[in-house]
C-alpha cells in the first residue's frame, strides 16, 4: 500500500486526491514493480481535515472529491474513522482482515 498522510485546515479537495494520485505514480515509477505488484498497491489518503473545527462541527468530504477518489481508485479516510477503528480493533470487536478489506474500497471510508 502507498499512503499518504495529511493535516489540513480546509475540508478535503479535489486537488488533495491528485497529490496522492502524484505520489503513487512516483512509487510505481521508481520501484519497477510487475502488473501483479502495481495491483496491490492501494492509494490511501488517511486525513485530519477542518483540524481546527471541533469533530461535530465539521463538514463532510464532499460528493464530488469522493467521486474523484473512486474514480483514482483511492481511499479518502478520516483520522476519526481510523481512530474508531482502531479502537473497536484493541476491543477485540474487529479483526486485522476486516480492516484489510474496509481498505479494499474507494472513495470515503464509511463506518
Amino acid at each position: 500500500m502507498k499512503y499518504e498522510i495529511k493535516g489540513i485546515s480546509t475540508n478535503v479537495k479535489k486537488n488533495n486526491i491528485s497529490q496522492l494520485d502524484d505520489h503513487y505514480c512516483n512509487y510505481i515509477d521508481n520501484n519497477n514493480l510487475s502488473p501483479d505488484q502495481i495491483n496491490k498497491v492501494k492509494q490511501l489518503l488517511i486525513i485530519n481535515h477542518q483540524r481546527q473545527v471541533k469533530l461535530e462541527e465539521r463538514q463532510p468530504v464532499s460528493k464530488d472529491v469522493i467521486d474523484k477518489a473512486k474514480n483514482n481508485c483511492s481511499l479518502i479516510i478520516e483520522t476519526k474513522t481510523l481512530l474508531k477503528i482502531y479502537e473497536l480493533y484493541l476491543q477485540n470487536k474487529i479483526t486485522s482482515d476486516d480492516i484489510f478489506n474496509m481498505f479494499l474500497k474507494d472513495g470515503l471510508l464509511e463506518f
